[in-house]
């Protein structure tokens, strides 16, 4: 229900716990990495209720909201809309665009909302654009960097919206483009995950039986595996984002990669054992055969790994990549290939179509309709014609 819906008393009172609520949040977390890595999307709730409170406008209750608006400048209104483009596009923010956050002639006179603008679209390019592009040496420092400007300006800006009245409305008024970047922010495009986490129970998963569990796992501590994701509102991205973990619950497959793992081999790891070819075809982003390469590689009788996987969408298949060669650049026992390509009866080319929040879950079946955004021309090939 948007605010405009909602009786004058009924929206005051919503409104003013929302407040509430707000400052008890900024009073109880003590970095903004809490909130980005929740898979909470507070970003996007906070900015379609700001787009519902402008549909109010004129209304009994907007002129106490009015009262706390910080007018943009033309220079604050370019920044807002670069920064929502790149956000949106999931591209980089132009540095040139943060030298001119605010036109300030001294550092106190900067407010803190500009502060943290400038720290969190650092801090955004480095989490969202240039760690995942970087040597494996590399990343962590960049995500360290990322992470130190993402403090830094939430503790810049939690002293100063501790000291308004309203918290809640100083923030979402801001003349500066806060929400944006809290949105881009939330979309990581490196999930940490433990590869084990399948084979154990969990919130939303009853895990192996016992008598399918590898006997190695009883005495293995975590299994990491980086997942590389979609930097957007995806739907199999944002379901690894919050639950840390591979999107792959295809409960035979799991419990046959499982089972496979705990075989044994009187020469372990040795040409006389036999290797694990595994396939993926609609691989989305590749969970299953990544999380799969890993246990099996971790298997004392298995000398070598050989995944693939068919994935049509671009943006998906350059994500399987970057998963495999962020695990196992330098693990020669393992070798992931990713095609971009489908798999079908006969080759040629055929349409896919997508929605909003589902690249990485296209499909030929979705007919063209009011929640299709688009569609993609993607190659096809068949079984018979592979040559792998």
């Amino acid at each position: 229900m948007v605010a405009a819906q909602l009786r004058p008393s009924i929206f005051e009172e919503t409104f003013r716990r929302l407040s509430s609520r707000w400052r008890r949040i900024l009073e109880l977390v003590d970095s903004i990495e809490d909130i980005v890595l929740s898979g909470w999307t507070l970003g996007l709730a906070l900015l379609n209720l700001k787009e519902s409170l402008f549909s109010m406008k004129g209304q009994g209750y907007w002129n106490v909201l009015s009262e706390h608006i910080d007018t943009p400048t033309h220079i604050d209104k370019t920044l807002a809309k670069i920064v929502a483009d790149a956000v949106n596009s999931n591209q980089r923010i132009p540095t040139n665009a943060l030298a001119e956050v605010s036109g300030f002639s001294s550092a106190a006179s900067v407010p803190a909302a500009a502060v943290a603008t400038r720290m969190w679209a650092h801090a955004y390019n480095l989490h969202i654009w240039e760690a995942p592009r970087a040597f494996q040496h590399e990343m962590s420092l960049l995500k360290k960097e990322a992470s130190q400007l993402m403090k830094n300006g939430y503790e810049t800006l939690r002293e100063a919206l501790l000291s308004e009245q309203s918290p809640f409305c100083a923030f979402i008024w801001s003349r500066f483009p806060l929400i944006p970047l809290l949105i881009g922010l939330q979309m990581e495009a490196l999930v940490e995950t433990d590869a084990l986490v399948l084979l154990r129970p969990g919130f939303r998963w009853n895990g192996v039986p016992d008598e399918l569990l590898p006997g190695w796992v009883h005495n293995s501590g975590p299994l990491p595996l980086t997942m590389n994701v979609l930097p957007d509102f995806d739907s199999v991205s944002n379901h690894i984002r919050a639950f840390r973990h591979p999107y792959c619950y295809e409960t035979a497959f799991i419990r046959l990669v499982s089972a496979t793992s705990g075989l044994t081999c009187r020469w372990e790891r040795s040409q006389t054992c036999r290797p694990i070819h595994v396939w993926e075809a609609g691989a989305n982003l590749g969970d299953c055969a990544v999380w799969a390469a890993a246990v099996l590689e971790a298997s004392p009788a298995i000398p070598r790994v050989h995944a693939t996987t068919f994935e049509p969408m671009p943006r998906a298949a350059e994500a399987i990549k970057r998963s495999a060669e962020l695990n196992f650049r330098s693990v020669p026992r393992i070798r992931v290939e990713s095609h971009q390509l489908a798999l079908g009866i006969r080759p040629g080319t055929r349409e896919i179509s997508f929605k909003t929040g589902s690249h990485a879950e296209a499909s030929f079946f979705e007919a063209p309709g009011s929640h299709s955004v688009g569609t993609e021309t993607v190659e096809i090939e068949s079984v018979d014609n592979l040559e792998i």
